[in-house]
């Protein structure tokens, strides 16, 4: 954990899980960083399963039985976003840990769904672990206007304002988009002192590391 920071916030958060007796989902976009959740898992000694692009049907179906058997001693299933975001029934987890957004919400709510399932009987907690500073806060920032705008077409609901425009741009006024906005350095962040001002590349401070 001493050269990633997401493994220093996700390190507390597992031995919390395990500790409780709680069972946990682990979901991320990048294979290289979901080996490296494995490679942690193993030297703590808590048994996993992974559903990665890689590993064959017959085997995720193998993995999805051991996980939800009653009394099963499986602590995690790290998995794909892609790979195992859709499908799956694991509700014998009531923890799920995104460990980066993606840029479509739909698929990380798919992927918590995997624990909020038919016979799911606990109340389901849903971390989130963004990089602040990071082009992943744009990420989960845009994912956040996806949202907010979804809810006020569907259900018709008056939603604040998230984001700023471009300054002096008189066309891009409240623009997501283009390389200006993508790159920029949060607002209020200073790579010496952290991120004081809680702002980011296009706004408000939305995102972050959190639970719920």
């Amino acid at each position: 954990t001493k050269y990633s920071a997401k493994l220093a916030v996700l390190c507390p958060l597992l031995s919390e899980f395990f500790l409780a007796g709680e069972k946990v989902l682990i979901f991320g976009n990048s294979v290289v960083m979901l080996r490296l959740v494995e490679r942690f898992l193993l030297r703590r000694g808590w048994l996993h399963r992974p559903i990665l692009g890689p590993v064959p049907p017959r085997l995720r179906d193998r993995y999805v039985r051991e996980f939800n058997a009653p009394g099963s001693n499986v602590f995690a299933m790290v998995v794909s976003t892609k790979a195992g975001g859709q499908g799956l029934n694991l509700t014998a987890a009531s923890k799920v840990v995104l460990l980066d957004p993606s840029y479509s919400p739909a698929a990380d709510r798919q992927a918590q769904d995997r624990a909020f399932r038919m016979g799911q009987t606990r109340d389901v907690d849903c971390y989130r672990i963004v990089a602040s500073g990071t082009i992943e806060e744009s990420v989960a920032k845009r994912a956040a206007w996806k949202e907010s705008a979804a809810r006020g077409v569907l259900e018709g609901s008056t939603e604040r304002r998230l984001f700023r425009g471009m300054p002096g741009v008189a066309n891009k006024q409240g623009s997501l988009w283009g390389m200006v906005n993508l790159l920029k350095t949060p607002l209020g962040f200073d790579p010496e002192e952290g991120d004081e001002g809680g702002g980011g590349p296009l706004g408000e401070g939305v995102g972050g590391c959190g639970g719920g």
